[in-house]
């Protein structure tokens, strides 16, 4: 982990220091996605798009524009237009609209499920990352558009339900939407924002108190208002956060590009076979390398999706006939699928695998911004891409956790890091800490007294062990339990401390929700309209000055006035 100053020009509001941590030293992570940033030869062959190196973004724009394929640039810019209009998108999201629709302009990609208030803040971190990658590929002369595609087809509805923020003590408060009345298999954007009152109530009553609350909470009731789908009020949260940096918005619910769409599925089912057995073959290498498959891969998988009304149903390949069986056995066979793939595409959506395929025949895509998790399915991709001739490159999302000024005050304090949280619980945070206050002294005696009794049962024991083995064994099975009542009033005496001392313990689960929530990164829990609220809508151009596209390590970036 190392530190260096931002060279970019700073606002008179926030001044902001990077830290960047190698993701190695950060617990959990898809070791498939560690050897893609560390050790990329060794999976060149599941990433024929190439390593995320800074010359990737200019030879991918240069096969695009010298390629021969042919995008359906006006129907694509019809559809943006419709959907960023109706959401409320800024003139330079428009214009780079027109961008594409004129025939040179390149796409760098995105996409996330469409949580309440916008989510965790890892889908504004996206965000950022396509915004300053393709305003590096403009300067270098290549005119690149950011876009963001919205999974409003996704079914999970309780993975979008809730908003996470942050209370003035640091309490985690988990806002939910209720639950529609008919909630089974029913895609997400299609969902209506309902009992807005009640939600804002709940953040209003226990949300931080920062400087911009007011503003930030406005802003979240009009693009959560009752009435409108969540794929508008996510689109219209999104439009309004960067409308000075021309994200465009792709809603998965776009309609209007029947043929391409068309096209792509009757190859899903006409290949399907030689598709599944590409994807065993893969999945195969990737055990036998050790990993995991990201998406586990039957023999029935059909890859896509049959969409009645506002619900969704998994196709399935069973005896040579597909089925929706969550929709009473729907059948079909596959002519009449192929029929239905002509006749009326727009009732058939793509899974996880096959949707950034449809995506790269869709819009002239240098790059997908990915995290972790999907940085690991592109391997998969990568094994049936060449059926639909396309070559998927995949780019890591920047990788973001904020420090805040209070938090940097109590890192102060304890001299302390994120470091330090990662991989620990708040109880084992204040036992690290206690032992380095004033019972320090006490704790490491509690240690001493464990290592003399292990050290006098051992040289007992052994001198028994010739004279009486039975003994000698129970002087064992005795050390084990006077040890482990030694560590429980050792525990116990630390707990005590704590409570009496209750800055510490209060300040370490601060920190804990803040940096390190629910044993994860930041950026998977927390909602960027947290930090909107300490620190106002400046935090995007400060954050895109900030941070680092090219950069492999997850940046902590530490703000204050300035």
């Amino acid at each position: 982990m190392y530190i260096v100053s931002t060279p970019a020009k700073r606002s008179a509001q926030t001044v902001m220091k990077a830290e960047y941590l190698d993701y190695r030293e950060i617990p959990g992570q898809n070791a498939l996605f560690l050897r893609y940033l560390y050790d990329f030869e060794a999976v060149a062959g599941w990433y024929p798009g190439g390593p995320p190196s800074p010359d990737l973004l200019p030879r991918r724009a240069d096969e695009i524009l010298r390629g021969g394929r042919v995008y359906p640039r006006e129907a694509l810019a019809a559809c943006l237009e419709r959907f960023n209009r109706e959401v409320g998108a800024g003139e330079l999201a428009l214009e780079n609209i027109r961008r594409l629709r004129g025939g040179r302009a390149v796409a760098i990609m995105t996409g996330q499920q469409i949580g309440l208030f916008g989510g965790p803040a890892l889908a504004v971190h996206k965000a950022l990352t396509v915004i300053a990658l393709a305003r590096q590929l403009s300067r270098d002369g290549v005119e690149a558009i950011p876009v963001f595609w919205l999974a409003s087809d996704d079914s999970d509805y309780d993975e979008i339900a809730a908003a996470h923020l942050l209370g003035p003590d640091g309490e985690l408060l988990k806002v939910v939407h209720p639950k529609p009345s008919e909630n089974g298999n029913r895609m997400v954007g299609s969902v209506p924002v309902t009992a807005a009152s009640e939600i804002f109530h709940q953040v209003e009553s226990h949300a931080v108190a920062g400087d911009f609350r007011r503003s930030v909470l406005a802003a979240l009731r009009q693009c959560y208002a009752d009435g409108r789908s969540f794929s508008q009020a996510f689109g219209a949260w999104m439009a309004s956060l960067f409308r000075q940096h021309g994200l465009v918005l792709y809603d998965a619910f776009s309609a209007g590009l029947k043929e391409q769409i068309a096209d792509a599925y009757v190859l899903a089912v006409r290949k399907r076979e030689e598709i599944i057995h590409a994807l065993r073959q893969r999945s195969d290498e990737l055990q036998k390398a050790g990993l995991a498959p990201q998406v586990q891969v039957t023999d029935e998988e059909s890859l896509l999706f049959l969409f009645e009304g506002q619900r969704r149903f998994k196709l399935s390949s069973v005896d040579g006939r597909f089925q929706a069986k969550e929709k009473g056995a729907r059948e079909f066979s596959e002519e009449d699928l192929i029929a239905l793939c002509r006749r009326n595409p727009e009732a058939l959506g793509p899974n996880v695998l096959l949707r950034p395929i449809l995506q790269d025949l869709l819009f002239p895509t240098v790059a997908y911004v990915a995290g972790p998790a999907e940085t690991a399915y592109f391997a998969q991709i990568g094994a049936i891409a060449p059926f639909w001739q396309v070559t998927p490159a995949v780019f890591p999302r920047v990788g973001i956790t904020i420090v805040d000024a209070k938090v940097q005050r109590l890192f102060a304090k304890y001299q302390i890091g994120v470091r330090d949280l990662l991989g620990s619980t708040p109880e084992q945070t204040v036992r690290r800490l206690a032992q380095d206050s004033s019972a320090g002294d006490l704790i490491r005696k509690f240690g001493g007294l464990q290592a003399d009794m292990e050290r006098q049962t051992r040289q007992i024991g052994e001198e028994l062990l010739p004279l009486d083995r039975g003994i000698a064994q129970l002087l064992k099975n005795s050390e084990a339990k006077m040890l482990y009542q030694i560590r429980k009033v050792r525990d116990r005496f630390i707990r005590n401390y704590a409570l009496h001392s209750s800055d510490l313990a209060r300040h370490v689960n601060f920190l804990h929700h803040s940096l390190y929530p629910e044993q994860t990164l930041q950026e998977r829990v927390i909602n960027f309209n947290h930090f909107l609220i300490l620190l106002g809508p400046r935090l995007i151009d400060e954050m895109l000055q900030s941070i680092q596209p090219f950069c492999k390590e997850h940046q902590i970036l530490y703000v204050s006035a300035s």
